[in-house]
């Protein structure tokens, strides 16, 4: 909400499919030890891993107005149930 930039090793891969400000350029600050120097702090792209290709995957689903049980095309068959009364 602020645009603050995220000083982080992170990818945040749950989160591709929520907040795509995370592939912003210079939203994601990566930082490593350098030995005799100190830390070194550069601009990174979150890694777009399995985890994140899923949850792209089901926002993607939702923004469609699906969900996963409609996406895996299996019909569905509801009961009713009389002996309740």
């Amino acid at each position: 909400k602020t645009g603050a930039t995220v000083l982080s090793n992170d990818s945040f891969q749950e989160f591709h499919g929520e907040h795509s400000w995370l592939f912003d350029d210079g939203r994601l600050i990566g930082g490593k030890p350098v030995p005799e120097v100190g830390w070194i702090f550069m601009p990174r792209a979150p890694v777009r891993g399995q985890k994140s290709r899923e949850v792209v995957k089901e926002a993607k689903r939702k923004k469609r107005g699906l969900n996963s049980w409609t996406s895996m095309r299996i019909p569905l068959c509801f009961v009713k149930n009389t002996s309740l009364g």
